[in-house]
């Protein structure tokens, strides 16, 4: 998720619920809390020494080249510096793998362009961040949703507002689902070109597109529901034809 979204709600996660998350650059880091010695009073600590910020923690830093694999099965290559840290106000005693991150065709030299912090410490770093990528495919779902009414329902009982929005995505789901079934994404392509010839990119169907389908499927199915059955007798079927009667 986002790193807006950081606060102390973080920490009531179960331990079995993992979260990886974009960083805010004035996130304050400390080290993890050093062993108790033996004999010596007091409470254990909860954390260790205040770390610097992730800029000068990315200056003196280290990267070393890690290859990425796309949700698009394409490969790249991006530069990373990782670390083991707490993020104690959002996260408390929790430890985290944070993990900063350059383009390698990036003009920066001693800086970072996006850091990644997740409680999973044991993954490793490229899986971490292919993990975080795949974030946008959710937030275009979002994004869909609310273009289509999810949440727009104006509830005000507790109940209705817990349903509403779960309904909205569960009928996106069944949508997407009949049209992996009954759907043909590469007509629609070729319409949507043909419709739009400015738009080149476009290489797959969205979700737009399967609604539109599914829409005039319900309407076809609806006339023919309306329209009166036909025989396949010879003898009735030929004098029923508007050309038949027209010649009598």
């Amino acid at each position: 998720m986002d790193g807006a979204y950081a606060s102390r709600a973080w920490r009531g996660l179960p331990e079995h619920v993992g979260l990886t998350t974009r960083m805010r650059a004035n996130a304050a880091l400390h080290k993890l809390p050093p062993a108790r010695r033996k004999g010596r009073r007091g409470r254990t600590p909860l954390k260790g020494k205040r770390m610097a910020s992730l800029a000068e923690i990315a200056q003196a830093a280290t990267f070393k080249p890690v290859s990425l694999t796309g949700r698009d099965g394409k490969t790249r290559t991006a530069l990373i510096h990782e670390f083991t840290c707490l993020w104690y106000k959002p996260f408390y005693t929790r430890p985290l793998k944070v993990i900063l991150v350059r383009n390698p065709n990036s003009t920066k030299t001693d800086g970072f362009d996006i850091a990644i912090a997740s409680t999973d410490t044991t993954t490793d770093a490229a899986q971490i961040i292919e993990r975080y990528e795949g974030r946008w495919v959710i937030e275009t779902v979002h994004q869909e949703a609310k273009n289509h009414g999810v949440g727009d329902a104006r509830n005000r009982v507790p109940g209705a507002v817990k349903r509403t929005v779960p309904f909205g995505f569960l009928t996106m789901t069944i949508t997407i689902a009949w049209y992996q079934l009954c759907g043909d994404p590469q007509a629609d392509l070729t319409e949507r070109r043909r419709q739009a010839p400015w738009y080149r990119q476009k290489t797959s169907v969205s979700y737009t597109d399967m609604l539109a389908a599914l829409r005039r499927e319900l309407i076809r199915h609806e006339f023919h529901a309306q329209g009166h059955s036909i025989t396949t007798h010879q003898q009735i079927r030929e004098p029923q034809l508007p050309s038949a009667l027209a010649a009598g």
